[in-house]
């Protein structure tokens, strides 16, 4: 049992990611292999290839995906450069 100023500090973790390091290389592949991607097409294609398997609460998560992969949500087209 903690007192005092211990009994304030947070005792929540967190949770760990559901999205494994192999399923996201393999998702980051796929996005930028794209020529144009809206988020309803990650979405999709998520939930087709992982059968419910990986999907997400928040949108900010597939934002964040979209990120990792070099893809900006604004526009939701890859930025890649040649």
């Amino acid at each position: 049992m903690f007192h005092g100023v211990e009994s304030l500090k947070l005792q929540y973790k967190g949770t760990q990611g559901y999205l494994k390091a192999v399923k996201k290389e393999k998702i980051i592949e796929w996005m930028r292999a794209q020529s144009y991607l809206r988020l309803s097409d990650l979405q999709k294609y998520l939930k087709k290839q992982y059968d419910y398997d990986v999907v997400f609460d928040r949108l900010q998560s597939y934002y964040n995906l979209l990120k990792e992969a070099g893809i900006t949500w604004k526009k939701t087209h890859s930025y890649k450069s040649g």
